[in-house]
C-alpha cells in the first residue's frame, strides 16, 4: 500500500467512526395507533352537528329553516367541529415531523449500511431518488394549513406524508431485500380515500390515518428491526389492500346511500357530506383508469356516474321526510323552463350541460365539480320520487333509461374522461374528442326538449 493510500485511509477512518456512532445513537421505534383513531370519530360528530346547518342555508335559505335548526339535538354537535379542527393539527404537525425524520435517520443509515458493502451505485440511486421524492411540508406548515383551512388541508397532508412514505418503503425493500411488499399509491387513492370517508359519516378516517401508521410500523419491522445491522429477507408480508378496487366503491357507494338516506329518514340531512363522497368517487375511478383505452374508460366512468346519481337517488328517495322542502324551488324552476319556446329551451339545456362539461375538464377537480351537480340533480330526483309514489305519479328516475337520459350522462363520461388525459394528449386528438362530446350533448339536448315538446302536447 503506497504512503498516500495510508494517508487517505487514516483521514477516512475518524469520519467513518464518526459516521458509526451517529448511526448506532438512531432509535427506530414504532407509533403508536390509537390516537389516530380519533380524527374519524370527531369527524362522525363535527358531519352530523355541521351538515344539517350547510343544507338549512344552501338549499333552503330561509331563517326559520336555520331557527329550526339551532333547537335539534344535533346542532349540539358543531362543538365537535372546533375539536376536530384542533386535534388534526397536531396530528398533521406530528405525522410530518415522524416521517421527515425518519426519512433523514433512515437515508444516513442506508448510506453506512452502502457505504461498509462499497455498493455505491446502489447509494447512488437511493439519493437521487430520495432528493426527487421530497416534497413533505415542514411540520408547522402542515399544522398552520390544516388549522387555517378548517381541517380540510389535513385530507391533503395525509395523502403527501403517506405517498412519500411509501415510496420510500418500496425503495428501500427493493434495495435490501429485492422484493417488495409495500403498494405505492397516486392521487387517484387521495380521491378515493375522501370519497370514502364523506360515504362513512367521516369514519374511514381513523382507518387512513391508522394505514399510515401501520405501514411505518411495518417498514420499521421490515427494514430496521435488526439496527444497525441491515435487514434479512427472513419475513413475508403480503401487499395491503387499498379501497380502490371497483367492487369496494360499490360497496362505499351502497353503503354511503343506505347511511345518509336511513339519517335523512329520522329528520337529519346530512346530504351536503355526501356530495363530496360521490364527486371523490367519480373523480378518483376516472383517474385510476386514465392510463387505458380511452373508450373502455368512457365506460367505466359512465357505470360509476350512474352508481353515483342511483346511490344519491335513494338518499333523497329514504330520506324525503328530511328533504321535502328543498325541491319546491327546483319544482318551480323546471315549471318556468318548459313553459317556455322549443329553441329558448334547447338553448338553455345545451348551454348549461356544455358549459358544465368544459369546467369539468379540469383535471383532478373537475371531474369533482360534475359530482356536485350530478348528486343534485339525482337527490332531486329521488325526493320527487318519493312524493309522486305518495300521490300515485309517475316515477321520475325513469330518465336514466330514457334516450336523453344515456345520452347527456354519456357526454359527461367523455368530458370527465378528458380532464383526465388533458396533460398529456395530443392537441389534435383532444380537439377530436372535445367535439365528440360536445356533439353528444347538443344531441342529448335535442331529444330532450323533444320529449318536453311532446309531453305538451299530450
Amino acid at each position: 500500500m503506497s504512503n498516500e493510500q495510508k494517508e487517505v485511509n487514516t483521514a477516512a477512518e475518524p469520519l467513518f467512526t464518526g459516521l458509526e456512532k451517529l448511526v448506532m445513537g438512531f432509535r427506530f421505534k414504532h407509533e403508536h395507533t390509537y390516537l389516530y383513531i380519533l380524527p374519524g370519530l370527531f369527524l362522525v360528530l363535527g358531519i352530523m352537528g355541521f351538515a344539517p346547518l350547510i343544507y338549512y342555508v344552501y338549499f333552503t335559505q330561509e331563517i326559520e329553516a336555520i331557527t329550526d335548526y339551532l333547537l335539534q339535538w344535533y346542532s349540539r354537535l358543531v362543538v365537535f367541529v372546533p375539536g376536530y379542527v384542533l386535534l388534526v393539527s397536531y396530528l398533521a404537525y406530528r405525522l410530518d415531523k415522524l416521517v421527515m425524520n425518519h426519512l433523514i435517520d433512515s437515508g444516513i443509515t442506508s448510506y453506512y449500511w452502502m457505504k461498509k458493502k462499497q455498493d455505491i451505485e446502489s447509494i447512488k440511486l437511493i439519493y437521487r431518488g430520495g432528493f426527487h421524492r421530497k416534497n413533505l411540508p415542514s411540520p408547522i406548515t402542515a399544522l398552520v394549513l390544516t388549522l387555517v383551512t378548517g381541517g380540510l388541508a389535513f385530507f391533503a397532508v395525509l395523502y403527501v406524508v403517506e405517498k412519500t412514505l411509501r415510496d420510500h418503503c418500496y425503495g428501500e425493500e427493493h434495495s435490501f431485500l429485492g422484493k417488495t411488499f409495500t403498494s405505492r399509491i397516486d392521487a387517484s387513492q387521495l380521491l378515493i380515500d375522501i370519497a370514502a370517508t364523506m360515504l362513512t359519516l367521516g369514519l374511514y378516517m381513523s382507518f387512513w390515518c391508522y394505514r399510515i401508521v401501520k405501514t411505518y410500523n411495518k417498514h420499521i419491522d421490515t427494514i430496521h428491526s435488526k439496527h444497525p445491522e441491515p435487514p434479512e429477507p427472513t419475513k413475508e408480508y403480503m401487499p395491503e389492500l387499498l379501497p380502490e378496487t371497483p367492487i369496494l366503491a360499490v360497496g362505499f357507494s351502497l353503503l354511503g346511500a343506505g347511511l345518509y338516506g336511513l339519517l335523512g329518514l329520522h329528520g337529519i340531512p346530512l346530504y351536503p357530506a355526501a356530495i363530496i363522497g360521490y364527486s371523490g368517487l367519480v373523480a378518483g375511478m376516472a383517474l385510476k383508469y386514465s392510463r387505458g383505452s380511452f373508450a373502455l374508460q368512457v365506460l367505466k366512468v359512465l357505470g360509476f356516474i350512474y352508481l353515483a346519481m342511483i346511490s344519491v337517488t335513494l338518499i333523497g328517495f329514504i330520506g324525503a321526510p328530511a328533504y321535502i322542502g328543498s325541491v319546491k324551488s327546483f319544482e318551480s324552476v323546471t315549471e318556468a323552463l318548459t313553459n317556455k319556446d322549443f329553441y329558448t329551451i334547447l338553448s338553455y339545456i345545451f348551454v348549461n350541460n356544455c358549459g358544465m362539461s368544459i369546467a369539468f375538464m379540469t383535471p383532478y377537480l373537475g371531474p369533482m365539480y360534475l359530482g356536485v351537480g350530478m348528486s343534485n340533480a339525482a337527490f332531486v330526483i329521488g325526493v320527487l320520487t318519493a312524493v309522486n309514489l305518495s300521490e300515485n305519479k309517475t316515477f321520475p328516475p325513469i330518465v336514466y333509461i330514457m334516450p336523453h337520459g344515456i345520452l347527456e350522462l354519456t357526454g359527461y363520461a367523455i368530458f370527465v374522461s378528458l380532464s383526465t388525459r388533458i396533460r398529456y394528449l395530443g392537441f389534435k386528438d383532444f380537439i377530436k374528442i372535445l367535439i365528440v362530446g360536445v356533439i353528444v350533448l347538443f344531441i342529448a339536448a335535442l331529444v330532450e326538449t323533444l320529449t318536453i315538446e311532446l309531453t305538451k302536447l299530450s
